[in-house]
């Protein structure tokens, strides 16, 4: 997500994020209102060289579509990529790599937009989004993150496209029906446009201390340790974290300090 004068635009991976955990785009937006005051942690190897392999995976296979026939490459950072985009499919290329597609607050830069035969507003054909995933098989957020480029394609050919897919690591392609991730889609895209509009700086949301924060690891980490969480206890899984924090427990030190027998739902012998 980035801030404009008019306001926020979000992409198709913020969805992702806060499908993962919404307190991700919750700090992504802090961020944002209030810079200087987190520490974004930097890339580690693994991740940087998962990233890399990514890259690969998608030079690959845009290396054998063009062995197939002419691609269209839209430069993200030249000169309205958006106008540029609908010219090319407008004009009827086969395949464009790099497709910016934008509508209403949502922008995003789609990896292979493929020309399809069926009407739409540009004349007998219209287009499909197919994305390059460094895995094996489809995973949930891969739908959502298709479904936004799906709906931002219907600003521009008038039609939302019900095919989309994925090119796994294994150049295997595995398409999806939109229509069957569509109210899945809807429902996640208005939860996450609702935390946006009513963010408030000054009320976080909880921070489970077993849960992914992605970039904002090292952050959560440290304030968990300021607040003595009881996630930091040996072992401990968020059931019982939740079992816990219902009889009022919530740091290290009230769990040592706690003059119960047990809590509820949770075997003596494990509360000893």
């Amino acid at each position: 997500m980035y801030k404009t004068r008019n306001g926020y635009i979000y992409s198709p991976s913020d969805l992702n994020a806060f499908l993962d955990n919404e307190a991700v785009t919750w700090l992504d937006r802090f961020a944002i209102e209030r810079p200087g005051t987190l520490t974004r942690d930097e890339a580690e190897a693994e991740q940087e060289l998962v990233r890399q392999s990514g890259d690969e995976h998608e030079q690959r296979f845009l290396d054998e579509l063009r062995k197939a026939g002419p691609v269209v490459e839209i430069d993200r950072n030249g000169d309205d990529p958006l106008r540029k985009t609908a010219a090319a499919m407008r004009s009827g290329c086969a395949v464009i790599y790099q497709a910016c597609l934008e509508r209403d607050e949502f922008r995003g830069w789609a990896d292979f937009l493929f020309r399809v035969d069926g009407p739409s507003d540009l004349g007998a054909w219209h287009y499909e989004v197919w994305d390059t995933k460094l895995a094996r098989g489809m995973k949930p957020y891969f739908a959502i993150q298709l479904c936004c480029y799906a709906e931002m394609l219907d600003s521009l050919q008038g039609l939302r496209p019900n095919g989309a897919g994925i090119i796994l690591c294994n150049v295997q392609r595995q398409p999806l029906r939109v229509d069957d991730y569509w109210y899945y889609y809807q429902a996640v895209k208005r939860a996450f446009l609702q935390q946006q509009r009513t963010f408030d700086p000054d009320q976080p949301p909880p921070f489970p201390g077993m849960a992914d924060y992605r970039h904002w690891t090292g952050h959560v980490e440290r304030l968990l340790e300021e607040r003595d969480d009881v996630s930091h206890t040996a072992d401990i899984t968020t059931p019982q974290m939740e079992k816990l924090a219902g009889a009022g427990i919530t740091t290290m030190k009230g769990l040592a300090q706690s003059k119960l027998a047990t809590v509820p739902k949770m075997a003596r012998t494990t509360f000893e």
